[in-house]
Parts: structure tokens; C-alpha cells; sequence
């Protein structure tokens, strides 16, 4: 989900549909491995992109972040968020 996710290059694409299925599978593992690494790095802080975190707000049509009180543009709210936490509801899932 996550190389598909990524829009990555066609090259990254078809190379990770040439490996086989327990190569795959295991580059899923390593990934997730180093994901948790990083949010472990990352003192357990969530990393996704500024429209999913809960301080993400539209105010009057714009955007906005709750925490740092700062507006956000539409190329903005695609990156990632440094102070990211999902909301609530996404947490209990």
C-alpha cells in the first residue's frame, strides 16, 4: 500500500512487481521495520501528511493549522507534518 500510495516512479513500480511473493513480503516486513524505527526516532510522533493531521482546520475556505496558528497553502497541507497527530477518531481504529 504504501509504494502504491508513494505515486512512485514506474521503475520502483515494476520492480516490486517483479519480486517474487516472498520477496515481496519481505520488503514489506523490512519497511515496516524501519517505519517503526523512525517513528521510534521520531519519540513515537506520527509522520503523514498535513491534511490528515487533527490540527489541520479550513477556516473560511483556507487552510490552517490549530497548533502553530500559521495558514497553510494547498501545497502546504500535501507535505508531511513535522507535529503530526491523527485525530481522534483515526486513533481508536
Amino acid at each position: 500500500r504504501l509504494v502504491r500510495r508513494a505515486v512512485p516512479a514506474v521503475s520502483l513500480v515494476r520492480g516490486f512487481g517483479e519480486l517474487s511473493k516472498s520477496e515481496s513480503q519481505a520488503t514489506v516486513d523490512s519497511l515496516r521495520v524501519l517505519l517503526r524505527s523512525i517513528q521510534k526516532a521520531n519519540d513515537l510522533k506520527t509522520f503523514a501528511p498535513c491534511h490528515t493531521c487533527r490540527f489541520n482546520q479550513k477556516h473560511e475556505g483556507s487552510f490552517f493549522c490549530g497548533l502553530t496558528k500559521e495558514p497553510l497553502t494547498d501545497q502546504d497541507v500535501v507535505l508531511l507534518c513535522r507535529e503530526h497527530k491523527y485525530p481522534m477518531s483515526m486513533v481508536a481504529r
